[in-house]
């Protein structure tokens, strides 16, 4: 059984408390029942920051697993994490990765599993080259719901999800790859959707234009760095 070490996380959401730091709080707190610790990085805090590239690099050699837990924009990883994939795959001739095990868990607003499926092929492509062991995917659709609110605040509207990730831990804690069983699990939301697939483009721009809005951004379309 995996007890008393130690597994390094990357965030790749490019905010500060998102649903991805939601996602690996929910299982800090399901590790720490196996005496396991979770070291955080988030890679729009350390993709331009060497010390901190240096510290997560650090832990992945000391660590024996290393989970992805990442958001996909449309069908697309954030450049901060594909930045800081590309800073760990110079170091792809070191032997260290060889020995440790790579897990991924893709989300997306989007219900659809087709929007994922790029992301996950990334990540199992990245294990494959850096020599990783690699564990599987779990992905998860209409994640937007949760906003970066602690999951168990979020009753049914989280239950599928957190099914999934007990899995996880338990994979995890049993030294397992994850399994088909919980991938479908993943994909099970826990009611119908209530409104027609195709609405959901509108509803989600409306979503973004009213956070936008809330944050000071007058054009959406504004070009500043152009």
């Amino acid at each position: 059984m995996y007890k008393d070490q130690r597994i390094t996380a990357l965030i790749g959401s490019t905010q500060h408390n998102s649903t991805s730091k939601a996602m690996v709080d929910y299982l800090q707190q399901k590790f720490s029942c196996y005496d396991i610790k979770i070291d955080t990085y988030n890679a729009c805090e350390i993709y331009q920051n060497e010390q901190r590239f240096a510290d997560l690099m650090t832990d992945i050699s000391q660590n024996n697993v290393l989970l992805l837990c990442v958001p996909v924009y449309i069908d697309s990883l954030s450049y901060p994490l594909i930045s800081t994939l590309e800073q760990i795959y110079s170091y792809k001739d070191n032997k260290i990765f060889h020995e440790k095990k790579l897990i991924a868990i893709i989300h997306s607003g989007f219900p659809e599993k087709i929007h994922r499926e790029p992301a996950i092929e990334i990540c199992h492509n990245f294990a494959r080259t850096m020599g990783f062991d690699w564990q599987g995917a779990v992905d998860f659709g209409v994640s937007s719901i949760i906003e970066g609110k602690p999951l168990n605040e979020l009753g049914i509207a989280s239950r599928w999800i957190r099914k999934s990730l007990d899995e996880v831990v338990e994979k995890i804690v049993n030294e397992e790859k994850v399994s088909s069983g919980t991938i479908r699990k993943s994909l099970n939301l826990p009611i119908p959707l209530p409104i027609p697939i195709k609405w959901f483009p509108p509803i989600l721009n409306f979503m973004i234009s009213r956070k936008l809005k809330k944050e000071g951004v007058e054009d959406i379309l504004d070009r500043p760095y152009s």
